[in-house]
């Protein structure tokens, strides 16, 4: 017992020296360099990253399983203290800032660090021949990297343009953030806009009448209607004009996600698992920690 006791200390010591010195370097390259150059990694980069990732730690858990790397990986103070930083990192944003924040690099590779940690797991997980509830082990994990992939490594590929969108001309012309204008495939025309209001004459609803492509479409707040596979079309606001006057102009917002289905199937996932968790109840037995 006590040779056991002293090499789990060790690894203990081991996972607070490693861990310190990463994010150590990770603070120097915030000071360094700023924000993380995420356009950089857009698709097909960040697709060919995440594949050659994926590769790299199964080879890497089959082959060097004793090695100290796939050690630090998998060891359960890895966990603790990488979800322990991440949920510290999403309390300190929440609050704003511009040092902290989903491009910096404590973000990036933070978030970095908890997939391959959480990859390491799945593996080791897959690989038990014996595992009790294994289909609830896979639905719960797996589902969790995909949705985590789909929102991390998928935001690079993420885009928000506005336009204005009138009833005089078409429109296909959008700007975003940055004032850089794009030319969109689609043509816009707003052919009406309607507007009820509450009893003291403020707006309670409205909704606007577009032309696209050729297409008449009615969009509301909150009610996105889906362009493509990847684009959603939003309304945000309208010109303001006296009660009874229809307005000649709106602003909508055309969102991005290529990646926003890989998020649904991981979260669908995960309620498949919690289900199953549910059903099967907690385990009669302990299992090997993932």
């Amino acid at each position: 017992m006590p040779v056991v006791a002293n090499l789990v200390k060790m690894g203990i010591r081991k996972v607070f020296i490693y861990w310190p010195a990463y994010f150590g370097a990770v603070i120097i390259c915030q000071l360094l360099f700023g924000r993380f150059p995420t356009d950089f990694f857009a698709f097909p980069v960040n697709g060919a990253l995440l594949l050659f990732a994926i590769a790299g730690l199964w080879i890497l858990y089959k082959e060097k399983r004793n090695s100290w790397l796939c050690a630090l990986l998998l060891d359960r103070h890895t966990t603790f203290i990488l979800l322990s930083l991440l949920l510290v990192s999403c309390f300190v944003m929440g609050f704003g800032g511009d040092v902290l924040v989903a491009s910096s690099w404590w973000f990036v590779l933070l978030m970095t660090a908890l997939l391959c940690h959480l990859l390491m797991v799945i593996f080791r997980g897959v690989s038990m021949k014996n595992r009790r509830y294994k289909w609830r082990f896979v639905l719960n994990h797996i589902g969790l990297f995909i949705a985590l992939v789909g929102g991390f490594v998928g935001s690079a590929d993420t885009h928000e343009w506005r336009m204005v969108v009138s009833k005089a001309d078409v429109t296909s012309v959008a700007v975003d953030a940055g004032g850089r204008h794009i030319v969109l495939p689609y043509e816009l025309r707003l052919k009406d806009f309607n507007i009820d209001y509450y009893p003291g004459g403020m707006p309670a609803a409205f909704v606007a009448g577009l032309e696209i492509n050729g297409k008449n479409v009615s969009l509301e707040v909150n009610h996105p209607y889906s362009l493509s596979v990847a684009d959603n079309l939003y309304l945000l606001d309208y010109e303001h004009r006296p009660a009874g006057e229809s307005p000649q102009y709106c602003i909508l917002q055309l969102v991005r996600e290529p990646w926003k289905y890989a998020q649904w199937a991981g979260i669908w996932m995960m309620l498949a698992g919690c289900v199953l968790l549910f059903a099967q109840g907690v385990n009669a037995r302990k299992e090997v920690q993932a």
